[in-house]
């Protein structure tokens, strides 16, 4: 099982990517629940969707159809 520092961006995004796609709800309530206590969020979201999408060099499980469609927006 991963161990994930939820102090830093890339641990947080790595724990939404492990999520399932289907869980927007989920992954926006731990974006919210970061945001209070982490503060902004953007870096968190960039990196999910680089890595969702392949454009970064972490190999993502399948690229969304909407990008806004992960979070439930």
């Amino acid at each position: 099982m991963p161990v994930y520092d939820f102090s830093k961006p890339a641990d947080r995004a790595r724990f939404l990517l492990s999520l399932p796609r289907d869980w927007k709800e989920v992954r926006r309530a731990w974006l919210e629940r970061w945001e209070q206590q982490y503060g902004d969020q953007s870096e968190t979201k960039r990196l999910l969707l680089d890595w969702w999408d392949g454009s970064s060099r972490k190999p993502a499980d399948s690229a969304p159809t909407e990008q806004l469609g992960l979070f439930g927006e």
